[in-house]
């Protein structure tokens, strides 16, 4: 290769001119190839014009333009400005060609010909030819050969059955008019080509290195009205033209670039969307950001939601996901905060645990590169899985609308944005990690609620403490107490409801009370943050959420409804439309009203041991019990305290106490151990007679030595009757160590009288299921069964044991014991009459199948008891008032287990009708200060009933002796 320092003959380069097409026109200058012209240059041979635009190196070309007296640059910096070959491509197939240009410029090419994307000259208003006319070939693939360059504008294509070139005349060739579309399209690329210099420089970058992509997949999709022809030579200008010009829509203005990609992917035969149909997921990744977030924006109706969330195709910042957001969880809870959970709770159809644990572990899914949803749920809360929290999702599509789960699904993404940014205030891993099971014991609760004038409950493992330890755990971590495996997990849903009812009715100074122990907790730990955090209200700005603002809740009439009416908290969300959680939420800003607690409950109690402590001191006991020598009582007396606390107050002082002494009752103590011991007399019966109190006798007892019986029932005067032995053992086992044994013995003779235990339980005025569990206690009391019971058709009849014990029974001597012993209560003998109507109500009822129907009363018939009776009268009588099951109770004395089953069952039946008390008369029942409870519900006996119920009445009016009511 010949390199020559300078040449005589010079030649300007044209403004835009190729480089390839100012070597040949220098070639014709000297008369000497264009491979030779190389050499001279000291350019290394090629064999193909875009070798010769693309692998040149830099330094050959500044020894080209020294050469050829040429301004440094002017050969490369016509390459750079017009083609830059790192974000664009030169046409593979020779270059394109404007055959005017051509003429005008006496056969110089420019170098923007080779360019794909120009397709039209806007000087002339022609399409660029991309083949020569007369051998079909693209010009310009390879470097001239010959002893000379070739004439200007000649085709230079040499055929393989020939070894000339075509030389045809192209700037005589016939270019086709440029429509509108593509003077348009070629100002555009023109417009990005020149942008590459400016401040917009990468934004034409993104668009150029995204432009082969991005024409192919639309040539592909078949967007373009001119598909590709499939020529040898590739795709001609005019389709080009029309593909760019689909492709400058797509990169418009934002929302028109959106929209024109919606229209593409609605053409798409495939349902898949990501990555695009026809674009390898290579190609997809390595898209500028600007196609993929309008892209992904476009596709977003179409795309599953969680692939929403991952993408961000919700909000303007679409992407795709290139990072892990494991991250993130140290800054949520496992169940989401409840100020944004009430403004994405929709008013039904969803559980608020379940909810709340689904939409924080939602948060972890926007940008994530994990597609599995069962990694973000195992990441943070393990109890939940992935139909969970899809489901909760597809809820949301089918909120009426349609348009809360797309603002649901932004606000996800926004609230994920603003922790990536800002981060929380809160690590609630570390808090997961540190804060124990148990956050306050129960001497520490204990003093705190009696300080803030509430009641600590009672102490054990399901009381008031268990509720606050899981308020506070939920307060300080998040924690999903709807986790089976957390040690203070709800148990099942009444124990849920229990400690939600709790926690909602707490009054505001306890609430603030846990509040400033949770933030001493933290300190004790080391941990600096506050209390509690929530996200931002403004993340919610402009959206459609399917909840509410549970602030924007009318805190008066919740109050109204809720402590003054004392309605339930559900009746109160069916009132204002909203979830029962919005209600509990709301809940916690009432001012709750405080408790009037009487003297012994707990708060006051605590409050006077406060004041005890305060004023009982060392320095006063040291003063008045061992300097002045008062007594105890007297201190008692002088602070209003009672001796009980000020004793207790001194021993935890150390203040020593003198024993007190003996105390004389009065009581000899041989008449008093004869009495209670050989005698077995209770304590009362003594006290009684020497005229003191049971208390004093049992000091007594105590004082003498005495040893005393068990306290309770094992002391009662029947429990420790004995009967001589000359008594039948039946009788003897029946009676004593036990209660009642007289009763059931009694109650048993007569009970054998009649036919069954039913129509012997109506003579007794009894449940039968009683005599069954006293027959049942004597029988084990005496160790073998003393009847047969009956069956229909056949009477109950004593056994051989029971035939005996009723002989014994019948004995003149011990049926004078017994009336000893039961004295008023015994019960009579029926006489005959009254045994012989009870054989036959026996015999006219059938068990096996329902009772014979009315005649002419249209009301189910029901078996007849002597409680049902009772009411039926008080009903006849009571006939024309309206009356409820209190009234019932009071007027016949029966109790309320006995009259509220009798008038369901008269109701069923159809012989009463029943109605709520109205509005306004519940409301007025309401005490001064306090809600109106349950309403009442009226009864009245239907025409029917009332019929029915005469009929009954007088089928069992009949003579019948007067009996004493039992014990």
């Amino acid at each position: 290769m010949t390199c020559v320092r300078t040449l005589p003959l010079r030649l300007d380069v044209v403004c835009g001119e190729s480089p390839d097409s100012y070597i040949e026109a220098l070639g014709r200058r000297y008369r000497t190839s264009t491979a030779g012209m190389l050499s001279i240059l000291g350019i290394p041979p090629a064999a193909y014009v875009n070798t010769l635009l693309l692998k040149t190196e830099p330094s050959a070309w500044r020894r080209a333009e020294t050469a050829a007296g040429l301004a440094p640059r002017s050969l490369s910096a016509a390459l750079g400005a017009h083609i830059p070959t790192e974000v664009t491509r030169l046409w593979s197939r020779g270059s394109r060609f404007c055959p005017p240009c051509l003429a005008e410029s006496e056969g110089r090419w420019r170098l923007s010909w080779r360019s794909s994307w120009t397709v039209a000259c806007r000087r002339h208003k022609v399409l660029l030819l991309d083949l020569c006319p007369t051998c079909s070939a693209p010009p310009r693939i390879r470097i001239a050969s010959g002893i000379t360059s070739p004439p200007p504008a000649s085709c230079t294509h040499v055929t393989k059955n020939t070894p000339r070139s075509c030389a045809a005349d192209l700037a005589s060739a016939t270019a086709p008019q440029a429509g509108r579309e593509a003077l348009r399209v070629q100002a555009w690329v023109d417009q990005v080509m020149e942008e590459l210099a400016g401040p917009t420089g990468e934004r034409a970058r993104e668009i150029l290195s995204d432009l082969p992509v991005v024409t192919s997949w639309l040539l592909r999709s078949k967007h373009v009205d001119l598909a590709p022809h499939g020529r040898r030579y590739g795709i001609d200008a005019s389709t080009t033209a029309v593909a760019l010009d689909a492709a400058k829509r797509i990169y418009a203005e934002e929302d028109a670039g959106i929209a024109a990609l919606r229209e593409v992917i609605a053409d798409l035969p495939d349902n898949a969307r990501l990555p695009p149909p026809g674009l390898s997921h290579k190609q997809w990744t390595a898209m500028s950001q600007r196609f993929t977030n309008r892209y992904l924006r476009a596709a977003d109706p179409d795309l599953a939601p969680t692939d929403r969330m991952r993408f961000l195709s919700v909000t303007a910042a679409a992407s795709i996901p290139s990072a892990s957001t494991a991250g993130r969880i140290r800054s949520l809870p496992q169940v989401f905060w409840p100020q944004p959970a009430g403004r994405l709770l929709p008013v039904a159809g969803f559980g608020p645990e379940l909810f709340r644990g689904v939409m924080s572990v939602c948060v972890l899914v926007p940008g994530a590169v994990e597609r599995k949803l069962a990694r973000f749920k195992a990441a943070l809360n393990p109890r939940l899985n992935a139909s969970h929290i899809s489901a909760t999702l597809q809820r949301f599509g089918d909120l009426p609308g349609g348009s809360a789960l797309t603002s649901v699904l932004e606000y996800v993404c926004r609230l994920a944005a603003y922790l990536d940014d800002n981060g929380a205030p809160i690590d609630y891993q570390r808090r997961r990690e540190r804060i124990a099971a148990e956050p306050i014991d129960w001497e520490r609760w204990h003093d705190l609620a009696c300080a803030a004038n509430a009641h600590p409950g009672e102490r054990g493992p399901t009381g008031r403490l268990l509720h606050i330890q899981r308020h506070l755990h939920q307060l300080l971590s998040g924690s999903d107490l709807a986790d089976p495996r957390h040690p203070l997990a709800f148990r099942d849903s009444g124990d849920r409801s229990r400690t939600v009812t709790y926690l909602s009715a707490m009054p505001p100074t306890l609430r603030q009370a846990l509040s400033r122990h949770a933030a001493e907790l933290l300190a004790d730990l080391g941990i600096d943050e506050p209390v509690t955090w929530s996200p931002p209200t403004e993340l919610a700005d402009g959206l459609n959420l399917p909840g509410i603002d549970v602030d924007h809740l009318d805190a008066e009439e919740l109050r109204r409804m809720l402590v003054d009416e004392q309605r339930p908290a559900r009746q109160a969300a069916e009132i204002l439309g909203v979830h029962l959680e919005h209600i509990r939420l709301a809940t916690e800003r009432l001012d709750w009203p405080a408790p009037n607690w009487s003297p012994q409950a707990a708060p006051a109690a605590w409050r006077r041991e406060q004041e005890a402590a305060r004023i009982l001191t060392r320095a006063l006991f040291e003063r008045e019990y061992l300097a002045a020598r008062r007594s105890l009582a007297e201190i008692s007396q002088a602070t209003g305290f009672t001796k009980r606390m000020v004793t207790r107050r001194a021993r935890a002082l150390g203040i020593p106490i003198a024993p007190a002494a003996p105390r004389t009752f009065g009581i000899d103590e041989g008449w008093l151990r004869e009495q209670y011991v050989t005698n077995n007399r209770s304590t009362g019966d003594i006290a009684a007679e020497v005229g003191a109190n049971a208390m004093t006798v049992n000091r007594a007892l105590e004082q003498l030595g005495i040893p005393r019986r068990p306290a309770g029932v094992e002391s009662h005067p029947q429990k420790l009757v004995r009967i001589d032995r000359r008594y039948p053992a039946d009788i003897r086992a029946a009676v004593e160590g036990a209660l009642h044994g007289w009763h059931r013995l009694n109650r048993f003779q007569i009970a054998m009288a009649f036919p069954s235990l039913e129509t012997a339980a109506q003579y007794l005025s009894v449940h039968q299921s009683s005599l069954v569990h006293q027959f049942q206690r004597l029988e084990a009391d005496i160790g073998d069964a003393l009847f047969v019971r009956g069956a229909f058709g056949r009477r109950h009849r004593p056994t051989a044991r029971g035939r005996a014990l009723l002989n014994a029974l019948d004995r003149p001597h011990i049926n004078a014991l017994l009336r000893t012993a039961l004295g008023e209560y015994r019960h009579e003998f029926p006489d005959q009459a009254v045994l012989e109507q009870a054989v036959i109500d026996t015999a006219t009822r059938n068990p096996a199948g329902p009772l014979r129907p009315f005649d002419g009363i249209d009301v189910q018939r029901i078996t007849i008891t002597a409680a049902t009776a009772i009411l039926l009268r008080d009903l006849i009588d009571h006939g024309a008032e309206r009356t409820y099951g209190q009234e019932i109770t009071t007027r016949t004395g029966l109790d309320g287990g006995t009259v509220y089953p009798n008038l369901r069952r008269l109701l069923a039946a159809g012989w009463l009708t029943s109605w709520p008390e109205d509005e306004q008369e519940w409301l007025a029942g309401a005490p001064p200060g306090c809600g109106p409870g349950r309403r009442r519900t009226y009864y009245a006996l239907t025409e029917d009933g009332r019929r029915a119920a005469l009929h009954e009445i007088e089928r069992r009016s009949r003579p019948k002796q007067k009996t004493k009511r039992r014990l």
